[in-house]
């Protein structure tokens, strides 16, 4: 199945809205950090995946989501 770079760049930059879509809906601060841990190691993830695919360099800097 071939689909483009350009889906896959669209969902590079759809993901940082996702993450903070998905933020807003938490109340507890217990459950906010394993959250917030467990979304930047997915995140991390999706960015690495998909940036392979459009053979993107890697960062010079680590990624840090706002920090």
């Amino acid at each position: 199945m071939k689909i483009s770079d350009d889906l896959f760049a669209l969902r590079l930059v759809l993901q940082l809205p996702a993450k903070a879509l998905k933020a807003d809906t938490l109340k507890n601060q217990a459950e906010v950090l394993v959250f917030a841990a467990r979304l930047a190691a997915d995140e991390t993830m999706h960015w690495t995946a998909l940036s392979d695919v459009l053979a993107q360099a890697e960062p010079a800097k680590a990624l840090s989501f706002g920090a």
